[in-house]
């Protein structure tokens, strides 16, 4: 699912800057593409155990746990693309 959603971040930045460049006034896009550096943050997630007792009530095979990116990906992953932006920032 990631890929095909970088995939679609990737043309929507595409269709960006050929807007951009289609345009009078001069536009400077950038992409922070923290795809890469994302994936190689193990700590960003934090598995099943958000939760007191995952696999507790039959739910030994984990089917019914969920990963929950938006709460439990920080601070790691999310300190190394503040990093990134930072230096897009001062550069």
């Amino acid at each position: 699912m990631e890929h095909i959603m970088r995939g679609i971040e990737l043309e929507e930045f595409n269709k960006a800057v050929t807007a951009a460049n289609s345009s009078r006034d001069a536009v400077k896009l950038k992409l922070l593409d923290t795809y890469s550096i994302s994936s190689m943050r193990p700590d960003g997630h934090a598995g099943p155990y958000r939760m007191f007792h995952p696999f507790a009530q039959g739910n030994k095979d984990g089917s019914s746990v969920q990963n929950d990116c938006l709460h439990w990906c920080v601070p790691g992953p999310i300190d190394a693309w503040n990093d990134l932006i930072m230096k897009l920032v001062l550069n």
